[in-house]
C-alpha cells in the first residue's frame, strides 16, 4: 500500500492533475479527503482480497478445520480493528505523499516510516529511561504493534488501545496533510 499510494498521489502532482482539479474551485480540504478516502477504500479492498485468496488457498491445501461457537464475532471485531489500523497506515502514506509531492521521495518516506519508526520509538524509550529514569513503553502506541497485538488475541484492552491508536494516527495524519496542502502552492 505504501508503494501504491506513493505512486498514485505522486503521479497526480507530476502529471499536473492536482493543479487541474484545484483550478475547478474545489476546496483543498475536499481534494485531500477525496484522495484519502479513495486510498483507504483501496487499502481495505486489497486487504479483503488478500485475506480471501489466502483463506481459499490454505483451505484447499490443508482444510479449514473446526471452528468454535464464539469464533466469528471475535473474528469480525478483530478484522474491523485491523482494517481501521490499516486505514491509519494509509492516512500516513497519503500525508507523506501530499507533503513530498513526488513519486520517489514519497515512496522512500513511506517505506522508511514503515521500517524505522519502531526503531526510533525504541531509541526514544531508551533515552527516556537513561536520561530521566522514566520507563515508558511508547511502542505500545504504534500502529504495527497494535496490529500484532490484535492478531495475537483480542482482549478488551487490546481492542480499546487499537481503536484509539488507529483513530489518533488517522486523524493526526489527515489534519497535518490538509493543513499543509492548504498552505502550499500547487506547481
Amino acid at each position: 500500500l505504501a508503494v501504491l499510494v506513493s505512486l498514485f498521489v505522486g503521479s497526480e502532482f507530476n502529471n499536473g492533475t492536482i493543479k487541474n482539479i484545484a483550478s475547478r474551485n474545489y476546496s483543498r480540504g475536499k481534494i485531500y479527503l477525496s484522495k484519502l478516502i479513495v486510498c483507504i477504500i483501496t487499502g481495505v479492498v486489497f486487504t479483503l482480497i488478500y485475506a480471501a485468496v489466502s483463506t481459499a488457498v490454505s483451505s484447499a491445501l490443508w482444510g479449514f478445520g473446526d471452528i468454535s461457537a464464539g469464533y466469528w464475532p471475535e473474528f469480525f471485531k478483530a478484522a474491523g480493528i485491523e482494517l481501521l489500523l490499516g486505514s491509519a497506515f494509509v492516512s500516513i502514506f497519503v500525508m507523506f505523499s501530499m507533503l513530498i509531492r513526488q513519486n520517489g521521495g514519497s515512496l522512500a518516506a513511506n517505506i522508511c516510516f514503515l521500517e524505522f519508526i519502531s526503531l526510533l520509538v525504541m531509541l526514544g524509550e531508551m533515552l527516556l529511561k537513561k536520561l530521566f529514569h522514566i520507563t515508558a513503553t511508547l511502542s505500545n502506541y504504534l500502529i504495527d504493534t497494535n496490529m500484532t497485538a490484535v492478531s495475537a488475541g483480542l482482549t478488551r484492552a487490546t481492542a480499546i488501545r487499537g481503536v484509539t491508536v488507529a483513530v489518533c494516527f488517522l486523524a493526526a495524519a489527515a489534519i497535518i496533510g490538509i493543513v499543509s496542502f492548504q498552505k502550499r502552492d500547487i506547481k
